[in-house]
């Protein structure tokens, strides 16, 4: 449970990822920042109790971090991918 003030910095961070994984969602470049911030969405949904927003950012972050799995060799993808389907278990 959290506290109104709480949960007031948790909504006003919750738009700053929001947005920022919105807009930078088609730049290759910023890829990974993008799927960080959808997994901070989720992290901050759940925390709200919001778990079907949870769970959707965290498709979202999943499927950033696959496209970066995919697309190269580094093991730390691969493994922010098992966190988040970690979280969604």
């Amino acid at each position: 449970m959290v506290t109104e003030k709480e949960a007031a910095v948790l909504q006003s961070m919750l738009k700053f990822y929001d947005r920022f994984a919105q807009q930078n969602r088609g730049n290759v470049n910023l890829q990974e920042e993008t799927a960080r911030a959808y997994r901070r969405v989720g992290e901050i949904h759940q925390r709200l109790g919001n778990h079907e927003a949870a769970e959707k950012a965290y498709q979202q972050a999943l499927a950033t971090y696959q496209g970066l799995v995919d697309g190269a060799e580094q093991p730390a993808y691969a493994l922010e991918a098992a966190a988040i389907h970690n979280k969604l278990g």
